[in-house]
């Protein structure tokens, strides 16, 4: 696992394959999440880059470095999954108060892509719990793949327009909106 520079390039590796981006926090779900990506939609030859955004308010720099440790140790768990499948795992860390404008912000930095959420654990009356995924989706061009994803279950999913339908290994792609 490697950390990525904000061009979004490993130092040393040049060009790379196609990004997968999974929006992760410090918890079980999102190392559930990123399990699912790595196992459903990673390719041989991909790039997976294990996006973090940290509040800028609450966040300090001393943190920042304590949790690029902890996130290090998390990830170097898939290091020998991710050799047998012949994909890179990166880790990016970015500040900001907005996730859901970085997320769009730092899958556009990638030129086309699939991004990969979570979903809300609150329930909240007017907004869905895939309601940032919906949010990508409108702010990204057609060229990108956006999932929100529970427990291994797509709860929402907008199908990117470049020809990589196999890649997502038996899922019905057909059918794309909300799974109740």
């Amino acid at each position: 696992m490697r950390l990525v520079s904000e061009d979004g390039e490993v130092e040393g590796n040049g060009k790379a394959g196609p990004v997968v981006l999974v929006g992760v926090k410090f918890d079980a779900e999102s190392r559930e999440l990123l399990t699912w990506a790595l196992v459903k939609v990673a390719q041989p030859g991909d790039r997976i880059v294990a996006l973090h955004v940290l509040d800028r308010v609450t966040e300090s720099t001393g943190s920042l470095i304590s949790l690029v440790k902890t996130f290090d140790s998390m990830l170097a768990v898939y290091e020998g999954f991710c050799n047998l499948k012949q994909v890179d795992l990166k880790l990016k860390v970015c500040r900001g108060t907005s996730v859901k404008k970085i997320l769009v912000r730092e899958a556009k930095s990638y030129g086309a892509a699939k991004l990969i959420v979570g979903t809300s654990k609150t329930h909240h009356p007017i907004r869905s719990s895939a309601s940032v995924a919906k949010y990508c989706a409108r702010k990204l061009s057609k060229s990108f793949w956006v999932f929100a994803v529970d427990n291994g279950k797509i709860l929402f999913q907008r199908e990117g327009n470049y020809a990589e339908m196999d890649s997502l290994q038996g899922w019905d792609c057909s059918a794309s909106g909300f799974v109740l």
